[in-house]
Parts: structure tokens; C-alpha cells; sequence
């Protein structure tokens, strides 16, 4: 085996790893979330390697939002996330963000190339927002449906809105409704002309009308189910309604069934430097396997080697190691045995000569 080595770190940061939650940023909430990740793809020195933040609002004013030290560098991957205010304010409309990686620029790289990304997003205070009925909600004994919508800024001047329902989340059936209302900033309600079907999920959605500045909807979309003999709650009861769920062992196929995964296995693999300085300084009960959360194997017996854990390709089962007969120092494929549970270890690494054979 070749290894990889390298005589001066590389730091980055890649644009698909940034993610905001929501995805849709408007001026309704008060802050939103930036998470991002930052890699080290070489050589990790104790070194303090400094991030920075920056937010360029539309006036084109640029502010200082957040600022990290590594004190002891970056082994390989570190998340980060920060809770962002909207401030309304100061910040609708275009909002930039620089994300920097050893932004003092003290450390000699690989690579200078991949510590910086930019993006862009758009803070919306013109679009107007679904509140009532609101997602997921039960409506009952009434047949008076009033669908309203509240503007994100109530200063609006008068501009038009476009309310859509229908009985599926792609609005193309036949019980398909739409207006267009003019309006000025503010509470904004419309009565479509239609009697609700018992046990029926209804799809609505609201968005100011598009127009040579703003040439796409940008839809704020609720559902609703309605039960003829209801009460309050909520309710999913609909596939599109589910669609909006995260899944865990189990996913929704396009013939709107719920299928189970079979098999699904998550093996975690813990893996450390012992002897290292504070906060980094860990111990051999650190270095294990977990397989679905259960301590499967740990750390070997022998130093200086690769340690591999096997999975049957069949059954799935994590495989155990086998003690010679001839030698009881000795597993499988000549690895070093001190217990069915410890890792395979093999392929030494401060000799030029493996002590092993291959897998």
C-alpha cells in the first residue's frame, strides 16, 4: 500500500455543502440558519486557522457577522452553523454572504484557491403569505371557505395576488380554482365558489402576480383536510401531504405506497490519534465499531497497522476474526488475533515490508 502524504495543509470550502433552513428567506421571520462545512485535504498542523463571515446587504454595506479561531487548526471536516437575523430593515431584498477560510492568510497552502465562496440570496418582502386555513389543518362543520393570506410588508401599494386551490398539490384537475386580486398591503381574503367533499384533502396556495420585475411565482403553498363530523387538530392524510415528511427506514414511492427498507444496517466507525494535546486527546476506548449503535469491535492489539472491519456481503453481519490453530498470535489472512472482537489488523506501516498477506 501507497501512502498519501503531504507538507503543508489545504483548506476549503465548498459551495454544496452551504445550505440555509428555510430555504425560502422572507422578511416574516426574524433569523434563519447558515450551515456550512470547512476540510482540511492535506496536512494537519497545530496552527490557529481563522473564518470569517461577511454579509453585503443590497445597499451595498458590508458587515463582519461572524468570526471563528481553530485554535488547534482542522484535522479533516468541521461543521458550521450560525443563526442569522433577517432584520428587514437593513437587510431585504439581495443579501451576499463571504464564507473564508484562514482568512488571515498566515498559512502556507496547497492550494489558496478553495478557501472562499459567495452566495447569494434574496430576502422577499413583496410576496405574500398562506395563513388561513393553515397546513395540515381540519376544517368542519361549515361550508363558508375564506382562504386569506397576509402580506410581508402591510405597506404594500396595491399590487396583484394569485390564490389557486385544488385537490392535488400539482393544481391540474378538474376541481382546479383561481383568482387574481388587487390589493394593498395586508390581510387579503378570497371565497372560492366550491362545497368541500367529506374526507377530502384540499391543496392552496398564494403568490403575487408576476410582472416584468418579479417574472416567476414565488408560491407559499398550505393544505388542508375537510371532515364533514371533525374536530380541531391537524391531519396528513394525503400523499402530497406526506411528501413533506423526512423518513427514516421507510420511503414513499410514486405508487404511493410506504415501503420499508429491508436489511438497513448503519455501521459507525470511530476513529482517532491517541496521545494528542487537549481537546484531541483520546484513548483507545474511542476507536471502535458500532453496528445499528451496539459496540461491535474495538481497537486492536498490534501497533503500527491498518485496521479493517469485514461485512458479509450476504447476510450483512460484521465478520469476526479467527485465531490460528498454529499460532494463536496469528487471525485470518495473517492479521494480528488478540480477540474475535478486535479489528483485523493489517498492512504494517513503519516497514517498507508488510508483514501480512492481502485480502
Amino acid at each position: 500500500l501507497n501512502y498519501q502524504s503531504y507538507t503543508a495543509p489545504d483548506y476549503a470550502i465548498e459551495e454544496k455543502y452551504l445550505t440555509t433552513n428555510p430555504l425560502i428567506i422572507n422578511t416574516s421571520l426574524d433569523s434563519f440558519d447558515l450551515k456550512f462545512n470547512v476540510f482540511n485535504l492535506a496536512k494537519h498542523i497545530e496552527d490557529t486557522v481563522t473564518l470569517t463571515v461577511k454579509r453585503t446587504n443590497a445597499a451595498g454595506t458590508t458587515t463582519l457577522i461572524f468570526e471563528k479561531q481553530f485554535t488547534n487548526g482542522i484535522a479533516f471536516n468541521d461543521t458550521v452553523s450560525l443563526r442569522v437575523p433577517v432584520n428587514s430593515t437593513l437587510f431585504k431584498g439581495l443579501n451576499t454572504f463571504e464564507i473564508f477560510i484562514e482568512s488571515d492568510e498566515n498559512i502556507a497552502e496547497i492550494d489558496e484557491n478553495n478557501n472562499k465562496i459567495i452566495r447569494s440570496f434574496f430576502i422577499d418582502d413583496e410576496n405574500i403569505i398562506a395563513v388561513y386555513p393553515s397546513n395540515f389543518g381540519i376544517l368542519y362543520n361549515q361550508q363558508q371557505l375564506s382562504l386569506t393570506g397576509y402580506t410581508l410588508n402591510p405597506f404594500n401599494t396595491a399590487q396583484n395576488y394569485v390564490f389557486q386551490i385544488d385537490t392535488t398539490l400539482l393544481f391540474n384537475s378538474p376541481k382546479f380554482l383561481t383568482t387574481k386580486i388587487n390589493s394593498v398591503g395586508g390581510v387579503i381574503s378570497w371565497t372560492p365558489t366550491m362545497t368541500m367533499q367529506d374526507s377530502v384533502v384540499y391543496y392552496w396556495r398564494v403568490a403575487k402576480d408576476t410582472d416584468a420585475v418579479n417574472n416567476q411565482f414565488i408560491w407559499d403553498n398550505a393544505s388542508f383536510v375537510y371532515l364533514a363530523n371533525g374536530s380541531d387538530g391537524w391531519n396528513q392524510s394525503h400523499y402530497f401531504q406526506y411528501k413533506y415528511d423526512d423518513f427514516s427506514n421507510i420511503s414513499l414511492d410514486n405508487t404511493r405506497n410506504f415501503k420499508y427498507f429491508v436489511g438497513t444496517k448503519s455501521v459507525t466507525i470511530n476513529n482517532a490519534v491517541q496521545g494528542n494535546p487537549a481537546p484531541y486527546n483520546y484513548g483507545w476506548p474511542n476507536i471502535n465499531v458500532q453496528d445499528n449503535g451496539i459496540l461491535s469491535h474495538t481497537y486492536g492489539c498490534a501497533l503500527n497497522r491498518l485496521k479493517f472491519v469485514l461485512v458479509d456481503k450476504l447476510s450483512g453481519l460484521l465478520m469476526s476474526n479467527e485465531q490460528s490453530v498454529n499460532n494463536p498470535a496469528i487471525g485470518k489472512w495473517g492479521s494480528a488475533y488478540c480477540s474475535e472482537k478486535r479489528c483485523y489488523e493489517l498492512f504494517r506501516f513503519n516497514s517498507k515490508y508488510t508483514c501480512c498477506h492481502h485480502v
